[in-house]
Order: structure tokens, then C-alpha cells, then sequence
């Protein structure tokens, strides 16, 4: 059995309606008809592409974004993709080269273990890997073949989305200009089993300047998606990010040093999400790093939260 998250635009309108309402269905429209449908490139050329970033943003966030003089943190990711250039961006937005970064940074003990990198997916070992393995492009964000048992799986199949994945070229609509400098890849890592869950609890903390502020929990990615938020003492926060909040999370009982290993790997950098997972008693295991997470598109509710958030970043030079 696998699970794929890899999602056609229609699939992904149809779940935000699911996850989301109608509100959300109508959202994700507006960003298909402003960011990846066939009149998308025409639409930024007639109106710029700062006007077409704030309209693509309006009903997504709920207000009218101020991307040149930024506030929010939703305007301030906007801000990043449209004004910065910085050539550590696509280090640690690799899903590969990250992880000098981060054993550099704080140690390689964190990090999953790798089984294949590759630019050519009939050179994948499918006989010599575990039962269970996970597969990801490096060069993009979102896509993931989550393989719970090998042998129920049709290798062809695999190889034929990883082909697909090779020939995208991630970020060109959405703006995030790291992605151009990444060598399209393969890379083929260690499954992440936590207590049996079908998904692990994914840990996504939210850091400035290197001062973890909150922690978004991601419960139940790949089937009736949760998420609640907490602050770095455990506390749980009054706002939400478009998703239903998730039943009560136990306080991982290292969270302390969770939150100083995203700290560290976030000191560098104005803003950047570090996501951790927390499977074992004494295991965590890196995730990934996100400069721009949902592109700057994702509603705060009440959106005082997206402000206050916002205030913590400092903006500078390519920050």
C-alpha cells in the first residue's frame, strides 16, 4: 500500500472542500485561475507582478496585502519570493543538500537515513530497500510516495511519478525562485513509523531570527487532516490556519530539545519553518525547512494572528 501526495488541481479543490468548506473550494480556484491555469502568465504580464501577487492573495488571506511595506508574516513570505535573493535558500529548500546544512548545524544524528538519490528513477533498487521506504523530489515542495508495504505496490507506477516530478519545474508559478538553482532529484529515505499512526505527528515550528514563537501540529496528513498550534511552552494558542483543530496532543517530553535544534538551524534566517518529527522516546528526526509556507496564501483565524506573527520578523537584506 502507498500513498501518494500528489494531488491535480481539481483533486486539490475537491479536498480543500472537504477540509475546508466552500469558502476553501472557492479559495483554491482562485489560485489555480491566478497561478497555475493556462491564463495565469497572461493575467501577471497585464497586471504586474506585484498587483497580481496581492489579488491572488486578497481571498486567500482576507485582506488587502501591503507587499511592498509588508506587516503580516503571509505579506512578508510574499515580500521574500518577489524582492530577495538569497543563495542559501535553495541550499536548505533542497531535499537533499539540507542535510550538510543541518548536520553542520546541529549534527547528523537527527536526520533519516537514505537509500538512493537520483536523477534517473529506473535506477531506484526497489529489491534491496526495506518494506517500507518514502519518496520525494528534492527540488520541490509537497510531493511525497508514502510506501507502506513494498510488495503491494507497482514499481512502473512509482517510476512513472518520479519521471513526472523530474520534468516540474516547482516554484516558477508560485514565485519561489530557490527552486530554479535545485538539481532536479530523487531521493529515497527511511519510512518514519510513530505508535502505528497512519501518519506521524509532523511538528512544524514557526522560527524568527532564530526564537521559535509556535509550533504547528499536523495530525492525520493523509486522511481527515488536524492541526492545532502551541506556543514553545505547550500552551495551546487562540488561532487556527484554515484546518479543524486536532484532539489534545501529549507535550513530547523533549520538547525543549526540539525547540533548540529548530532554533539553531533557524538563527540565520529572518523566517523559516523548521519541521521535526518526534517518533520514539529519545528519536527526532529532521523534516524539512520552509522558506514560504503555503506560499504566503494561508489565512489566520482571527487574522490579528498573521500580524502579530508578522512582528517577529525583521525584515533585511535577502532575509
Amino acid at each position: 500500500m502507498s500513498r501518494v501526495k500528489t494531488k491535480s488541481k481539481f483533486e486539490l479543490v475537491r479536498q480543500s472542500y472537504q477540509d475546508m468548506g466552500v469558502k476553501g473550494a472557492i479559495i483554491n480556484t482562485w489560485k489555480y485561475l491566478f497561478q497555475h491555469s493556462p491564463f495565469s502568465s497572461h493575467l501577471e504580464m497585464l497586471l504586474g507582478e506585484t498587483y497580481h501577487q496581492k489579488l491572488l492573495a486578497f481571498p486567500a488571506l482576507g485582506y488587502w496585502p501591503k507587499i511592498q511595506n509588508p506587516r503580516s508574516v503571509n505579506e512578508k513570505i510574499i515580500n521574500r519570493k518577489l524582492y530577495t535573493n538569497n543563495d542559501v535558500f535553495s541550499t536548505v529548500a533542497d531535499k537533499y543538500a539540507v542535510r550538510e546544512y543541518v548536520s553542520e548545524k546541529v549534527g547528523g544524528h537527527i536526520l533519516t537515513d537514505v537509500y538512493h538519490v537520483t536523477d534517473n528513477p529506473e535506477s531506484i533498487p526497489f529489491k534491496g530497500l526495506p518494506d517500507q521506504f518514502v519518496i520525494k523530489p528534492t527540488h520541490s515542495c509537497g510531493n511525497v510516495i508514502v510506501v507502506d508495504d513494498k510488495e503491494d505496490v507497482q514499481y512502473s507506477d512509482i517510476i512513472s511519478q518520479c519521471e513526472t516530478w523530474l520534468d516540474i519545474q516547482y516554484g516558477e508559478n508560485t514565485k519561489e525562485y530557490w527552486y530554479s538553482d535545485i538539481p532536479p532529484k530523487i531521493i529515497v529515505e527511511e519510512y518514519i513509523n510513530e505508535n502505528g499512526r497512519r501518519a506521524p505527528l509532523d511538528y512544524k515550528f514557526f522560527v524568527f531570527g532564530g526564537e521559535p514563537k509556535c509550533i504547528q501540529v499536523d495530525y492525520g496528513r493523509f486522511s481527515q487532516h488536524k492541526m492545532s498550534i502551541y506556543n514553545d511552552e505547550w500552551e495551546l494558542m487562540d488561532f487556527k490556519k484554515g484546518y479543524q483543530r486536532a484532539p489534545d496532543i501529549d507535550e513530547p517530553y523533549n520538547l525543549e530539545e526540539m525547540v533548540d535544534i529548530a532554533a539553531t538551524l533557524g538563527k540565520e534566517f529572518g523566517f523559516v519553518r523548521v519541521d521535526l518529527y518526534n517518533p520514539r522516546d529519545g528519536v527526532i528526526r529532521f523534516g524539512e525547512m520552509t522558506l514560504a509556507p503555503g506560499g504566503g496564501l494561508s489565512r489566520f483565524d482571527p487574522v490579528q494572528a498573521d500580524f502579530e506573527l508578522g512582528s517577529y520578523w525583521t525584515l533585511g537584506d535577502n532575509c
